[in-house]
């Protein structure tokens, strides 16, 4: 299995501390697996080992979405945009640059500390403003129309919610990007939003924790923000990871007759949240009560398959689990299959992974039919060899049914492990 996963906390490399903003982006390559690019990682490291995110500039409009009249409304977004959306630039590092041109009449204070007056529609860039931005004190901005135009972190703020134990207080939310003067990258996000079915997804939105906020405090209120700064905001980073078969935990579940469920054998990767499970369903398993309508299990002991290894679902670990044919296979015959399909678990969760390969391999042995002196199938021959050890598997032939010695069919075979 081939994994690329976003990395965690402790393994971030780029992380942003007050005004340091520094970061190097021209030694990058451009991605081109289109399974990443997709999820937005079109970057990767000069030495191959992290790919960054890119947050996209194409725009969509709310007509694709909710069906409003783009043509009578502003209704253009993109996920830059929606980053800066609040109208509220909590914090940019020293070397950041931006303009920016408001609907409505926009007051502002200049580099000589004068109230000036812009006309509505007016570019306004922030070489004209007083800084207020870079010790995390902010400026309102017209989100529509924010451009950075200078490398730098920039980190914006909305408020979505009244404190509910505190009236006329209100929780923040804080959300931005590190610009290199062409590209967006995406800034390492909590993951708190419940979807339902144990699943969760990760937004915009950075993790207080990683802020220093300073707030006007009266009282038990903490009202409103008199500076944001960045104290160890880290970029999103992802890494692809190798993982070898040693590194799965396998498990066999048995079909279920009563409850109408197929067997499989589950491959699990990791744990908690970020487990990743497949599932490969069985067919054809041999057993004494058939699933109706399906060829999950067989009842024909002859032309069928018997799991060696594991036996229930109570043997939960064991990669040693090994299928064999109840039958001998003819010259040119097949078996009825066995591996009906290969399936990402539901139980793997979207924080898991951003993509990954799976390579299944099925690792086949037989036996050799031989016919004795008296013209009769038999498999003794290979069993010696079996017994002597000759087999990787060590699994031996406990029985080779001739149909009692009368004719040269071989019957239906049985095994066990040595």
């Amino acid at each position: 299995m081939n994994i690329v996963k976003e990395k965690d906390t402790g393994s971030v490399s780029q992380k942003f501390t007050g005004n340091n903003a520094t970061f190097t982006t021209t030694a990058f390559e451009d991605v081109v697996d289109p399974s990443l690019t997709a999820a937005g990682l079109k970057k990767l490291s000069a030495d191959g080992t992290t790919y960054y995110k890119l947050l996209s500039t194409t725009e969509r409009t709310n007509s694709e979405i909710n069906g409003t009249n783009a043509d009578v409304n502003d209704n253009d977004y993109s996920e830059v945009k929606a980053v800066q959306a609040g109208g509220w630039l909590a914090f940019a590092s020293t070397s950041a640059a931006f303009t920016f041109k408001p609907e409505q009449e926009y007051e502002y204070v200049n580099t000589t500390n004068q109230n000036v007056v812009a006309a509505a529609e007016t570019t306004i860039a922030s070489s004209s403003i007083k800084n207020t931005w870079t010790n995390g004190v902010g400026l309102a901005i017209d989100s529509d129309t924010f451009t950075p135009t200078a490398s730098g972190l920039y980190i914006f703020r909305r408020n979505v919610n009244e404190n509910a134990t505190t009236a006329g207080t209100y929780d923040y939310e804080y959300s931005g990007y590190y610009y290199d003067g062409t590209n967006y990258y995406a800034l390492k996000n909590k993951t708190d939003v419940d979807l339902g079915n144990n699943d969760t997804y990760s937004d915009f939105t950075i993790d207080t924790g990683k802020l220093t906020i300073t707030y006007d405090e009266t009282g038990t209120a903490a009202f409103p923000v008199v500076s944001v700064v960045p104290n160890g905001v880290e970029l999103y980073e992802a890494s692809r990871i190798n993982v070898k078969n040693t590194n799965l935990d396998w498990k066999y579940t048995a079909p279920n007759t009563t409850g109408g469920t197929q067997g499989k054998m589950s491959a699990t990767y990791g744990t908690g949240d970020t487990a990743i499970v497949v599932d490969v369903a069985l067919s054809n398993i041999k057993g004494t009560t058939a699933i109706s309508g399906k060829d999950y299990v067989s009842t024909d002991a002859s032309e069928s398959w018997t799991v060696l290894g594991a036996t229930s679902d109570d043997t939960a670990d064991d990669r040693t689990a090994t299928f064999y044919y109840n039958n001998d296979v003819e010259e040119g015959d097949t078996t009825r299959k066995l591996v009906d399909s290969v399936t990402l678990s539901s139980d793997t969760k979207k924080q898991a992974y951003v993509a990954f390969d799976f390579d299944l391999n099925l690792k086949l042995e037989s036996v050799q039919v031989t016919v004795d002196a008296t013209g009769n199938e038999t498999v003794e021959a290979a069993q010696a060899e079996f017994v002597g050890g000759n087999a990787p598997t060590k699994i031996i032939a406990s029985s080779g049914v001739t149909n009692g010695g009368t004719a040269p069919e071989a019957g239906a075979l049985t095994w066990a492990n040595s």
